[in-house]
């Protein structure tokens, strides 16, 4: 039975959504019941003054967006030019010293619990290269609405007007466009709850590369990278340090991205928005969208 198929049957006989852990949602519902309404309006409006100000120099600009998969340090190593677009990287990618130097993002996404926020040495690390990267004035960093106040003091005050927070709920579709509501479908991968939505928001031409994905049969262990290098490996220490956040189904976390990818896409799509794979993907909603490097 094809990938496909196979997922058509999953959405009939699992709520995916209700299932998937999301410990990002429950943290930020968390800080919300610490702040202040006033604060938190306060929060929102900031946040979106700093976005629409930038989206004026960004709109219509192509975007390439960048997962961190083992196909983007493919990328990274050969030195392949992803052509006149607005770039944006996600996690780990922000601390790799030679994709930023290769791929010169203006947008940079992060905002998990634990291996960015959390007590590790890898979080640590995570941070201080955050810090480090955002030192560059044409960056900017986007994270869950919550996170804000935490990654402007982890960043300082020289950057910290960069730091752009846009609020997540569930909902049953994706929204597209924030100029319209600023605020996002909150899903378990960060590539469909952020960065894509800003994407969609800023053009109508958007390719994706790092997006590898992983068979189906394996997908149950944590996504491989492009930088597994003494960094990467820091994160055995979050097993230690945080061992609930990794007893998990992984195979259910991954039909539900890839079922989220395909949705989300497809409404890019109906809205007129161009997508093209650029990096071959185990997800099927990228691997039929594969169109190859740009020449």
């Amino acid at each position: 039975m094809g990938q496909f198929s196979q997922i058509d049957r999953y959405k009939k006989s699992r709520q995916v959504t209700a299932a998937v852990q999301q410990e990002t949602l429950s943290v930020i519902r968390f800080v919300y019941k610490l702040v202040p309404q006033a604060d938190m309006k306060q929060m929102v409006d900031a946040s979106y003054g700093v976005f629409r100000a930038r989206l004026k120099k960004w709109k219509g600009r192509p975007v390439s967006a960048f997962g961190n998969g083992p196909s983007l340090a493919k990328v990274v190593e050969a030195r392949r030019d992803p052509g006149p677009t607005l770039r944006a990287v996600c996690n780990s990618t922000i601390a790799d010293e030679a994709a930023l130097d290769h791929l010169k993002p203006e947008l940079m996404f992060c905002g998990d619990p634990i291996q960015h926020c959390g007590a590790s040495l890898y979080a640590g690390r995570f941070r201080q290269d955050l810090a480090r990267a955002m030192t560059a004035p044409d960056r900017v960093l986007f994270t869950q609405l919550g996170y804000v106040p935490y990654f402007r003091e982890v960043i300082g005050p020289e950057a910290s007007d960069r730091v752009i927070g846009i609020g997540n709920d569930r909902r049953a579709g994706f929204n597209i466009d924030l100029t319209a509501e600023y605020i996002t479908a909150a899903t378990a991968n960060i590539f469909t709850m952020l960065v894509l939505p800003v994407a969609f928001t800023i053009s109508k031409n958007v390719d994706i590369y790092g997006c590898d994905g992983m068979p189906f049969a394996a997908a149950t262990k944590p996504w491989s990278h492009a930088n597994e290098d003494d960094y990467m490996g820091k994160m055995a220490v979050t097993h230690r340090v945080h061992p609930g956040f990794w007893q998990r189904n992984y195979e259910e976390e991954f039909w539900s991205y890839c079922r989220d990818m395909e949705e989300i896409l497809s409404a890019g799509e109906a809205a007129g928005i161009k997508v093209a794979a650029r990096t071959p993907s185990y997800v099927p909603a990228l691997a039929k969208r594969y169109a190859g490097f740009p020449k």
